[in-house]
């Protein structure tokens, strides 16, 4: 903003904060599946892991928190803000893996479709699955909302409860 002063112009800036944090781990996530939009909660394990970095380090600030609409993502933002409301978006459900979806490296690695999705670029994308244009095309849109929101309301500090790929 600008104010006109008796001694001239004055300048605020404001600074936007938009906070990236992964989800927790699930059982399967430690299985090294691609898991995509399959709806997994938390392990136990996950949920001790975010408690304990929540007791030994401090969070970010949020005036809101988003999240990815899968329940891995709302129930992190639970235990990490859980005075804050999570307002999940579209925009940071993790990418479609398509026909790779529940299945490992190991289980992949010989296969052609696959390669070519390696080898491909970001305009690949996996058989019935999302390119990394789709994909980062979707996730611009939603921090573009996020932004207008801010700005709108004037506010400083957000954090997006996501994925690995949304966040990459």
């Amino acid at each position: 903003s600008v104010e006109t002063g008796r001694k001239g112009l004055h300048f605020s800036l404001i600074t936007y904060k938009i906070h990236l944090i992964r989800h927790g781990r699930t059982a399967e996530s430690a299985e090294g599946l691609y898991l995509g939009r399959t709806d997994l909660p938390l392990s136990a394990a996950g949920k001790r892991e975010l408690l304990d970095k929540a007791a030994q380090f401090t969070y970010p600030p949020a005036q809101i928190v988003y999240t990815g609409p899968l329940q891995r993502c709302v129930q992190t933002a639970k235990l990490l803000y859980p005075n804050r409301m999570a307002v999940p978006l579209d925009a940071f459900n993790e990418c479609d893996f398509g026909s790779f979806t529940g299945k490992s490296f190991a289980q992949l690695k010989g296969v052609s479709a696959y390669q070519k999705w390696i080898e491909g670029g970001f305009e690949a994308a996996p058989p019935g699955g999302e390119s990394g244009v789709g994909l980062l095309s979707r996730v611009l849109g939603g921090v573009q909302q996020i932004f207008s929101r801010m700005m709108a309301e004037h506010l400083t500090d957000i954090a997006v409860v996501t994925h690995g790929g949304v966040i990459m």
